[in-house]
């Protein structure tokens, strides 16, 4: 329930971008993960975790009573600003007939692509050791290997740190879409705070989200030590060292090969 003063909006931009979900795509579920509020409209199914331990255990509880074979996964503080309907239902059918565990939706920046996907124009497959490679920016997961990598306790932050590292041991095809992206959003929230860019932003949606969370400008230190320092220190420290000792590794392995 924390971003539950964001519900309004998400839900409003997203009947505005995604009309279909009231009428011929009704069979579609829409579930939201909740504690103790829901949200008033008949579309939404809640998934109550009164208990609410963490992130990722939340979202073990929810995968247990989704019923369809894959979920895409739309933060509440993701207010859409453009979707294409067309282009997610081919990327979904992409999916379906080759097995796709994985694809990322949105941001092509944050992660490495490699090949681009035969027949299908503008999708890349992920390389193994791409950071964010779990990034939860708008994404479609088939339900089984999201619940495979999901680690009860872990933060969201925490599984697309983690759950990238685990998912270099999958089979199957992590994919990006790199042209033609389905989504476009305001994220409106950043670690809990709102910025006055979001507020901005958000004004011209015509919702008032200035009082929703604390303003970040009030808050930049905090943000500093809790965001930017541990992003600095995994991208910085921690990849290079794992891709230093993986050359490493694959290097002796052919050193001990016979010729």
């Amino acid at each position: 329930d924390r971003y539950s003063t964001l519900w309004e909006g998400f839900f409003k931009q997203l009947f505005v971008h995604w009309p279909s979900l009231n009428d011929k795509n009704k069979n579609i579920p829409i579930i939201l993960i909740n504690n103790k509020k829901t949200y008033p409209n008949d579309r939404i199914l809640h998934v109550n975790t009164i208990d609410d331990k963490s992130w990722s255990d939340n979202m073990l509880k929810a995968l247990d009573l989704v019923k369809t074979d894959y979920v895409l996964i739309l933060l509440d503080d993701y207010f859409l600003t453009y979707f294409d309907e067309a282009r997610l239902f081919e990327i979904y059918q992409h999916m379906t007939t080759h097995n796709v565990p994985y694809v990322h939706l949105f941001d092509p920046s944050r992660v490495h692509a490699a090949q681009e996907v035969e027949n299908i124009p503008g999708l890349f497959h992920i390389k193994k050791h791409s950071p964010w490679r779990t990034s939860l920016q708008v994404c479609f997961w088939k339900k089984e290997a999201l619940k495979h990598l999901l680690k009860p306790g872990e933060s969201a932050w925490d599984f697309e740190q983690f759950g990238t590292l685990r998912s270099e041991g999958m089979m199957g095809d992590f994919l990006l879409v790199k042209e033609n992206i389905p989504f476009f959003y305001l994220n409106v929230a950043q670690v809990g705070y709102i910025s006055d860019h979001a507020i901005n932003q958000a004004k011209k949606m015509g919702i008032d989200v200035s009082q929703a969370l604390p303003l970040q400008r009030d808050h930049e230190i905090r943000l500093f030590l809790t965001r930017t320092t541990p992003t600095f220190l995994y991208r910085k420290v921690y990849l290079p060292l794992h891709d230093f000792a993986l050359s490493t590794f694959n290097a002796l392995c052919k050193i001990g090969k016979p010729s």
